[in-house]
């Protein structure tokens, strides 16, 4: 997205997403773990946005970015199975929701099980994610 809009102004989604990381919404997340106080840090976010259909997943793997925020989006209701959200290295499950976010440290390991639509017929009916990486750059 921050490769097509130069702009933030111009993008509704870049306009809109910065407000996930609000001062209530970073001082709450800073307080959950004396690890988690660099998010007052970070000061350059990156936004991707990423579509899965019929067999589409994610390998295991870490980010780049200090911490990351996934928000996933579907239309409802809901035509697909699987695309769950893992942290393989906790064992970690995390049933996607309709406009649900997931903010965690980026080296935690995570992926997508696959993705299997019940109607191949239905076009964008999949799953989309939003991702947001943050992270902190000196000026």
């Amino acid at each position: 997205m921050d490769d097509i809009y130069q702009k933030r102004n111009i993008s509704n989604i870049l306009s809109i997403n910065p407000k996930l990381f609000s001062p209530e919404i970073i001082n709450v997340f800073s307080e959950l773990s004396f690890g988690y106080q660099n998010i007052k840090k970070t000061n350059y976010d990156r936004t991707l946005i990423s579509y899965y259909e019929d067999g589409g997943y994610y390998k295991p793997h870490e980010d780049t970015a200090i911490y990351t925020a996934i928000t996933w989006f579907f239309k409802e209701p809901k035509a697909f199975t699987g695309g769950d959200f893992y942290f393989t290295d906790y064992d970690l499950k995390i049933e996607i929701q309709n406009n649900m976010t997931v903010l965690f440290p980026s080296f935690v390991k995570h992926s997508v099980d696959e993705v299997i639509l019940e109607n191949n017929n239905l076009i964008s009916y999949g799953r989309y994610s939003m991702v947001q990486s943050c992270f902190i750059v000196s000026k």
